[in-house]
Formats: structure tokens, C-alpha cells, sequence
């Protein structure tokens, strides 16, 4: 599968529209919108509701075999969760104030709270669970 990507800004934010060409058949071609946070967007945007954030890194062989799970969960979750991304070479002093010594880390923020904390690849089950 592959997937094509266009990226536009909000609110400080960049936000990554996928149109997905992997997965299940009936997810196919779905858009998926994934808030790649910055240092200063960080806790504007985790501040209410839930959101799950995956920690990773472009040179990461397992952070890239974890992104299709992500844009996944992200498509199943729109409206109720928001999902997103932080590049931990983008975004060191916020990695380092989280305590992320390793990547891929996927932590679930309720409220500004964090609620779960998940790393290294996982199953997709455990994901979907942190979930509630």
C-alpha cells in the first residue's frame, strides 16, 4: 500500500491529510487528518478531550512500522480522539520533559493528563485498548 499525503497548517500545528491506499478494503482511500505537534502547539492541543500522541523519529525502523497503525486508529477514532504525531528530532526539549527515552512511544493524553503510556511497537490491540 501506499499513501499520499498533503500537509496544512493549523492553529501552530501542522496537520498531515493521508489518503490512505492500505489497510482493510473498505478504509481505502479514506482521508485521515494527523496533527504533527510542535514544541509550542503541544499543550494547546493535548489540553482537552483525549489524545493519543506517537513519539518517533524519520530515521526509526520501528516508529515507520508502527505509522500504518496509527493513520488507522486515527481514521477509527475521528470525532471522538485526536491523533497525532511529534517528531522527537523536531521537538528534543519536549521529548526530554516527557521523560521519552526511547521511540516509537505513544502516550494517550486525557485533558492534558497523561493517561497511558505505550512503548516500542505494540500490538494493535493494545493500542485500541489504551483507547478505552
Amino acid at each position: 500500500g501506499f499513501v499520499n499525503f498533503g500537509v496544512v497548517p493549523s492553529r501552530g500545528a501542522w496537520i498531515e491529510v493521508e489518503q490512505i491506499h492500505h489497510l482493510q478494503p473498505e478504509r481505502q482511500g479514506a482521508i485521515v487528518a494527523i496533527i504533527h505537534f510542535t514544541e509550542e502547539s503541544f499543550g494547546r492541543e493535548i489540553a482537552s478531550g483525549d489524545t493519543l500522541v506517537d513519539f518517533w523519529a524519520d530515521w526509526c525502523g520501528p516508529c515507520r512500522m508502527l505509522a500504518p497503525v496509527i493513520e488507522e486508529l486515527a481514521g477509527e477514532c475521528e470525532g471522538r480522539v485526536k491523533v497525532g504525531k511529534v517528531d522527537t528530532d523536531a521537538c528534543r526539549e519536549l521529548t526530554e520533559s516527557l521523560g521519552i527515552e526511547s521511540i516509537p512511544t505513544v502516550i494517550l493524553f486525557r485533558d492534558g493528563r497523561e493517561v497511558t503510556r505505550l512503548i516500542g511497537v505494540r500490538p494493535r490491540e493494545d493500542y485500541i485498548a489504551a483507547l478505552g
